[in-house]
C-alpha cells in the first residue's frame, strides 16, 4: 500500500469514529458499497466528480488526462485529481451531517440483490441526499477571495488550474486550505 492508501485508511478509520450509532462505518468499501454510510459517500463522490468534470470541460480541459490519477478504464483522471481537495469539505461533512441530524435513516437503504453484496440508497433517500448536496453547493464559502458558492469556487478552481497549465507555471494554481 502506498502513502495515499495508508493515509486514506487512517482518515476513514477516524471518520468512522464520528458516525452516530444508527450507522456504522469501519472502512471504505465501494463497487459495491457494503453499508449505508459507504453508499452515501460513493453517491456523493460521483456527484462531485461530475460537477468538477463539468467545470474542467467548461475551461477547455480534458477531464480524462490527469496528473495524479492514471488514465484507465475511461475514468476522468483529472476530475479525480481536483476532487481530492473537496471530498472531506463537501461530501464527507455533508454525509456526517445527514446522519447526525437524522435526515437520512437506515430505512432509506436496501440490499442491492439478495445473491450479491451491496447497499443502495432508495428513491426517498436519494431525494433527501440530492437536496442536501445542492444546498451545500449553493452555500457561501471563503476558499477564494470574496464570498462565493461552492459551485462557483469549483469553477474558479478549474479556471485557475487551466491558467496554470497554459502559463506552464504551477505556482499559479493554489490548492484549497481547509478552514
Amino acid at each position: 500500500m502506498g502513502y495515499e492508501g495508508a493515509i486514506a485508511k487512517v482518515y476513514f478509520r477516524a471518520l468512522g469514529l464520528l458516525v452516530p450509532g444508527e450507522f456504522t462505518f469501519t472502512r471504505r468499501s465501494r463497487l459495491p458499497p457494503l453499508d449505508p454510510f459507504n453508499a452515501m459517500l460513493s453517491f456523493g463522490y460521483t456527484l462531485l466528480m461530475y460537477d468538477i468534470y463539468t467545470a474542467l470541460s467548461n475551461e477547455g480541459l480534458h477531464p480524462y488526462f490527469g496528473f495524479l490519477h492514471a488514465l484507465k478504464n475511461r475514468h476522468p483522471a483529472l476530475a479525480s485529481d481536483l476532487m481530492e481537495e473537496w471530498r472531506a469539505v463537501l461530501v464527507d461533512a455533508m454525509v456526517l451531517s445527514l446522519v447526525s441530524h437524522h435526515e437520512i435513516k437506515r430505512e432509506h437503504f436496501a440490499a442491492m440483490k439478495e445473491e450479491e453484496p451491496g447497499i443502495i440508497l432508495m428513491r426517498e433517500g436519494r431525494a433527501i441526499f440530492l437536496r442536501a448536496y445542492e444546498k451545500k453547493l449553493r452555500t457561501a464559502n471563503r476558499y477564494v477571495e470574496g464570498k462565493h458558492s461552492y459551485r462557483r469556487t469549483l469553477a474558479y478552481q478549474a479556471r485557475q488550474y487551466a491558467q496554470a497549465l497554459l502559463a506552464k507555471n504551477e505556482e499559479m494554481y493554489e490548492p484549497i486550505s481547509l478552514r
